[in-house]
């Protein structure tokens, strides 16, 4: 009978160790897997793998798994207008009318740089080859937040247009907040609003300050018609997490 009891005792004790270490295994694995994705990021900075992809050989400053997100976001919406800014060669605005042209044909992208050299030679290299996804990109010159480039750019809009919105320009959290201010008002309802590097915030990119999440976050604190849609967040490496914002009123 003693000996039932010790061994008992024994299995009860064992089933208490091996409950808590299960419970810091848990939460072990949780904290192991926030530093893995905080390190495929840092790498990806580190390494610049962002600046070495390229869609139809053009560059494209965007993560692999945000265009998949981006591609799903607009068959999701079907926008008439997308409005990027941040052209930089023009790789991504050539990925959205491509995307558009199968989706809804008439739609339109417009592209916003305040340095038009790299999308100048990109038309002037692909002019002949990708023509037909170039008729569909506007491209405005010009600082994103400046009055007269965003009159320029609302001028392409039209009574009725779906218009969805990417931002990808400077970093600093007073450049971001004033961009979102500016093109907040031209994403209708149930469209997005997209404001990409969030990831940056405190890294040497913004040098070691608030930049596009501290942005984000102020503006969604005091405005309520939009809201975060987590669900274009699953993948781990992104360059926007917190940052696709669905505007619900």
């Amino acid at each position: 009978m003693i000996s039932r009891i010790k061994r008992d005792l024994g299995l009860f004790f064992l089933a208490l160790v091996l409950s808590a270490l299960a419970g810091i295994v848990t939460f072990k694995l949780g904290a192991l897997d926030r530093y893995a994705v905080r390190r495929v990021q840092e790498l990806a900075q580190e390494r610049t793998q962002e600046w070495n992809n390229h869609w139809l050989g053009i560059p494209v400053l965007q993560y692999p798994s945000d265009l998949l997100s981006y591609q799903e976001l607009i068959a999701n919406v079907r926008p008439d207008v997308i409005i990027e800014t941040g052209t930089s060669a023009g790789g991504s605005a050539v990925y959205f009318s491509m995307l558009l042209e199968v989706l809804k044909p008439a739609a339109r992208v417009v592209t916003v740089d305040i340095l038009p050299a790299l999308w100048q030679r990109t038309l002037a290299e692909r002019s002949t080859e990708l023509a037909r996804l170039f008729a569909h990109i506007a491209f405005v010159e010009g600082g994103s937040t400046e009055p007269e480039t965003l009159r320029r750019v609302s001028a392409h809009l039209r009574p009725g247009d779906k218009v969805l919105v990417l931002l990808d320009s400077a970093h600093s959290k007073e450049h971001v907040l004033a961009e979102i201010n500016a093109y907040a008002p031209l994403v209708t309802v149930g469209s997005y609003l997209v404001v990409t590097d969030t990831h940056l915030d405190g890294t040497h990119w913004v040098d070691h300050a608030e930049g596009p999440m501290a942005a984000t976050r102020a503006f969604l604190a005091t405005h309520p018609e939009f809201q975060v849609a987590a669900e274009w967040n699953r993948f781990f490496l992104s360059a926007c997490p917190g940052g696709f914002l669905r505007r619900v009123r």
